[in-house]
């Protein structure tokens, strides 16, 4: 890989890392969150989490495409990771 592509990727990970952690980190908060309404037996009062969980995002409906969006993210993380792993290996 040439220096400018390095550059571009590089640029490409810092702009879209910001991004793709808010659907992983919505999606473990508001499971957790969930999961302790379940214990302590209120989930009912607590649906509207779930629907966050899902992707449900009041009238926006993201529950098609978004666990394609988290999937895409996992997979950048993921690639990323396993390059600088081979292309700088620890001494």
């Amino acid at each position: 890989m040439t220096q400018i592509n390095k550059t571009a990727l590089r640029q490409l990970h810092y702009k879209i890392a910001p991004i793709m952690i808010f659907p992983l980190l919505l999606t473990v908060i508001t499971g957790t969150l969930f999961q302790v309404a379940v214990v302590t037996g209120n989930a009912d009062n607590f649906i509207w989490l779930l629907e966050l969980h899902r992707g449900k995002f009041g009238r926006i409906n993201l529950e098609m495409i978004y666990p394609f969006f988290k999937w895409v993210w996992f997979i950048n993380v993921r690639s990323y990771r396993c390059y600088n792993v081979v292309k700088h290996p620890k001494k």
